[in-house]
């Protein structure tokens, strides 16, 4: 007669609420520009940065930072984490933006590329609605994009009229 085991209940893993303990203990708040070197928050987890551990946790102070402190913390690849000023959250912003125009586009021309005649009155709804609305969202960023217009940091308002946009000129006289 065999006996058998209980099948182990999983609860969702290992708790990571103590490492994040241990990263705000050790490191506190970060300020903008604080840099965090890879080897430092291994040592302060205790765990390689190539498990999976090391980076959920990671990714769950991050997360806790951004939601509690409004601090977004950049990944340096080859050399760790650094808290962002407000440039490099705004460059990291375009490339997420970036990355989910091209997403929406790829998913634009597999929904553009399905041949309709297999598809239900349902389906070809909803594939023209996909397809539409990616050539709008496209359509706006081309011409958002080209009406931005970065201003020369070394020119001032006061020495440089043109730094001042025109609906403001017009208030001015």
């Amino acid at each position: 007669m065999t006996e058998h085991k209980a099948p182990k209940l999983y609860f969702g893993g290992i708790p990571t609420e103590p490492d994040i303990k241990k990263l705000e203990d050790v490191f506190g708040t970060p300020t903008e520009g604080t840099r965090y070197q890879w080897s430092r928050l291994e040592e302060v987890l205790g765990c390689d940065r190539r498990s999976r551990r090391f980076g959920t946790i990671i990714w769950r102070w991050r997360k806790r930072l951004l939601a509690e402190h409004n601090i977004f913390m950049r990944a340096i690849r080859g050399d760790g984490l650094e808290a962002a000023n407000p440039t490099q959250r705004v460059v990291e912003s375009a490339g997420r933006f970036r990355s989910g125009l091209r997403k929406v586009r790829r998913a634009s021309t597999l929904a553009g590329s399905t041949d309709r005649s297999r598809l239900s009155p349902e389906d070809r709804r909803v594939a023209d609605h996909l397809v539409a609305t990616a050539a709008t969202m496209q359509g706006v960023a081309n011409t958002s994009a080209k009406q931005l217009e970065y201003p020369d940091p070394q020119k001032s308002v006061d020495t440089d009229p043109s730094v001042v946009p025109q609906e403001v000129r017009n208030v001015r006289g």
